[in-house]
């Protein structure tokens, strides 16, 4: 079970949008930040299974290498 502490990271949200280079260095980085807000909102919504399978959705799409590997591969 999550504690609150872990939800608390849904505060953060806007701060992650208006000021990224906080909280991530680069693509990998910051995707991994939304997925784990994307994770917690899945729990508070009820819907870990929609995570799942949205996670397996993004694998499909971009690979190995998640969303940020076509920006990556374009630098």
């Amino acid at each position: 079970m999550r504690s609150a502490t872990e939800l608390r990271r849904l505060e953060t949200v806007s701060s992650v949008m208006a000021r990224t280079g906080m909280y991530a260095r680069d693509g990998r980085e910051m995707e991994t930040v939304g997925r784990m807000l994307l994770e917690d909102l899945c729990f508070v919504d009820g819907r870990d299974d929609h995570f799942a399978t949205v996670s397996g959705m993004l694998a499909d799409r971009y690979g190995e290498f998640g969303v940020h590997g076509p920006f990556a591969a374009v630098f």
